[in-house]
């Protein structure tokens, strides 16, 4: 009777693409009033393709006060290709918002980004970062990185992320800018070492990679390698055989 080991049982059988057993367990689950266990059996619907059984479900689980039923129409209308309909993806990502669904602000943004509706991406990007979203704030420093090439902006937002969000990314970010588009490698060392020490794989290898061939230094770059393969980053353990070391 206990409604978690249900839920959970569902999702194992999910996983193993077992629908039929997947939504069994779900559903008794759900029956008993949890609608995490309702969302889940809308996704299943959906890896199964019976799309409309999905709509029905995440519509449910949103009148019945699960802003995720609502995130997840948004997603839908938004990535099914013969059901795509903004106006509708849009629709019901506010529905979510409106219920406190704060992934929905910043992936709302992304879909006016697609548009190009770029003030409205910003605006989005902005309010999901009020509201503490490092999602948010990484898409808005990426959007003035990638998309306007304005280095300065995308710099001024990811250390925002980093500063009042704690973003790891941001920092990382940072350093990637510095690194491959300003060429300033003494800046790009202390934001790559600042997302390293909080454990961040990319920045790690990255360090390493700039050792290597920006600046000559084998045995840094070994260092940072090292560190990078013992996180299992493979294309690391690749670069320390190039260098020499088992």
């Amino acid at each position: 009777g206990h409604i978690k080991a249900a839920h959970n049982l569902g999702v194992e059988y999910h996983r193993l693409n077992n629908y039929k057993q997947a939504l069994k367990w779900l559903k008794k689950s759900a029956k008993q009033g949890d609608t995490y266990s309702l969302i889940g059996v809308g996704l299943v619907y959906l890896s199964a393709q019976n799309y409309e059984h999905a709509m029905a479900t995440f519509k449910q689980a949103g009148k019945l006060g699960d802003s995720e039923g609502y995130y997840n129409l948004g997603v839908f209308y938004a990535d099914i290709k013969k059901y795509q309909d903004f106006n509708k993806s849009e629709q019901y990502f506010k529905k979510a918002i409106e219920m406190g669904n704060v992934k929905s602000v910043w992936v709302l943004g992304t879909l006016y980004e697609d548009k190009k509706e770029y003030e409205k991406a910003i605006e989005w990007y902005k309010k999901g970062f009020a509201l503490g979203s490092k999602d948010s704030v990484l898409r808005l420093g990426f959007f003035y990185w990638e998309v306007k090439k304005d280095y300065k902006q995308a710099i001024y937002w990811f250390k925002e992320g980093y500063e009042k969000l704690n973003c790891v990314s941001c920092a990382a970010s940072i350093g990637n800018i510095y690194d491959v588009d300003l060429k300033n490698k003494e800046k790009a060392i202390k934001w790559y070492e600042i997302a390293a020490k909080q454990g961040h794989l990319n920045a790690i290898y990255n360090l390493g990679y700039l050792y290597q061939f920006s600046l000559k230094d084998k045995e840094k770059a070994i260092e940072w390698y090292k560190k990078a393969a013992k996180m299992g980053d493979t294309i690391a353990k690749e670069r320390l055989k190039e260098l020499g070391e088992k």
